[in-house]
């Protein structure tokens, strides 16, 4: 996943890259630095943007857990 799709799949999901670490658990400067190719986007995160799309496209919304 490149960095342009990275943020599209953000964007179709409604997600800011503040929310996206909340869901990822992740820090928020490690998602701004995915978002801008400074660090590669590990297959677990591309996995689970993918799930993500496919059950919004499915009616479900996905939430942080906090």
């Amino acid at each position: 996943m490149s960095p342009k799709e990275f943020r599209e799949a953000l964007a179709r999901l409604g997600m800011s890259q503040l929310q996206a670490a909340k869901v990822l658990e992740t820090d928020p400067r490690t998602v701004r630095r995915w978002a801008l190719g400074e660090s590669t986007i590990p297959g677990p995160v591309r996995v689970a943007l993918r799930c993500m799309e496919r059950l919004q496209a499915l009616g479900a919304e996905y939430r942080s857990a906090n």
